[in-house]
């Protein structure tokens, strides 16, 4: 039985949020980010207690992909290696899927090992066990899912139904820039409108809307992840937010479609040049020094690391989890901010920018 209750608003934004591991100085920055500026909010009293992923058992490698057929064009190997993708985490066997490539996404569902639901389940609870709350404690759940098995229950009242419990629950659609939208969208509110503690999901299984055997580049990119996060406006934790803010471009595209299967459009992904313009912009605010660890856009991962790496930003500084795992559109932000959290030290940023995805926003510039 589902007890939560929806309203589902806002729409995609592009974006760039700052975390601070307490140590050092504190004090909130706030900073434009192109012309178009929609919000940047600084003097944010906001902090981040815990962070959880969760992926499913499922491994389906390149050797994987071959034995299916898979074969590319000199342009579909370029975009691959911009995404960077060597292993992709999915609900489902590779041995299915020979068999699953075509069919309804129904039948597919039913080959599942799990479903988005149980995923973002997984991540919630390692979230708040990381955070030292129970789920009692939670006042508001937000969610994003871009590939729900309905629309309505809504992916937040499945998973407080799945708790058990009777609170506020919404959606977010704004796909890959959901993560650092969440904060944005928090600290836009009045203090004394948001719960003590707020969970935030995003959960999304695009290998189950996959055409193996047919789509061998949506094949390569797209694996299955989940994120979970406990934030608070009052509460003290570890990290705390410094600023948020968010900048829009029209028109809107979209590089990625989901609907009984997922798409790739190649000319909505950013380009090779738009992106180098995103890392210059982002580098030469001089407050961003060594201690400042990255998290860029997962569509073209490699591509983002091999750039600021060109810049002279040690690998060991940019996050992610897409060569693993896959592309997993709004969560993959969030599960490579997991393991940003577990290594940090006192006293060091992260800066996780979105950008991209037809939106080609400029990114926000935070101190590090």
């Amino acid at each position: 039985m589902v007890l939560a209750r929806e309203v589902r608003v806002f729409r995609p934004f592009s974006s760039c949020y700052l975390f601070r591991c307490h140590g050092g100085d504190r004090s909130p920055v706030t900073r434009r980010c192109g012309a178009e500026l929609v919000a940047s909010i600084g003097n944010v009293s906001m902090y981040l207690l815990g962070t959880g992923s969760a992926f499913p058992p499922g491994k389906l490698s390149d050797e994987n992909l071959a034995a299916l057929g898979a074969s590319y064009s000199d342009s579909e190997r370029k975009l691959l290696s911009r995404v960077g993708v060597a292993s992709r985490a999915v609900a489902l066997s590779p041995e299915s899927l020979r068999t699953l490539g075509s069919v309804d996404i129904l039948e597919t569902r039913k080959a599942a090992t799990l479903s988005p639901t149980t995923l973002g389940l997984q991540a919630a609870k390692n979230a708040l066990e990381r955070a030292g709350i129970s789920i009692e404690q939670v006042g508001l759940i937000v969610a994003d899912c871009g590939t729900p098995y309905q629309t309505c229950p809504s992916e937040a009242q499945r998973i407080a139904g799945a708790f058990g419990i009777k609170i506020p629950a919404y959606d977010l659609a704004i796909g890959a820039a959901a993560v650092p939208m969440f904060f944005h969208i928090i600290n836009s509110w009045r203090e004394d409108r948001v719960p003590d503690y707020v969970l935030f999901v995003s959960t999304n299984t695009p290998s189950l809307h996959v055409r193996y055997g047919a789509d061998h580049v949506a094949a390569g990119v797209f694996g299955d992840a989940a994120f979970a996060c406990v934030v608070s406006r009052r509460h003290q934790g570890r990290w705390r937010v410094l600023s948020t803010g968010a900048n829009s471009h029209y028109p809107r595209r979209k590089a990625v479609s989901v609907e009984r299967h997922i798409t790739l459009s190649e000319q909505d992904i950013p380009s090779t040049e738009s992106l180098r313009s995103e890392v210059a912009s982002l580098l030469s605010d001089s407050d961003l020094g060594e201690n400042t660890y990255f998290i860029g856009p997962g569509l073209v991962a490699h591509e983002f690391a091999s750039i600021l790496s060109e810049r002279g930003v040690s690998m060991g500084r940019i996050s992610s989890t897409v060569s693993e795992t896959g592309y997993s559109l709004g969560s993959t932000s969030g599960a490579a901010l997991v393991g940003v959290c577990d290594r940090a030290a006192s006293g060091e940023s992260v800066a996780m920018i979105h950008c991209g995805d037809g939106l080609s926003a400029k990114v926000v510039l935070m101190r590090s």
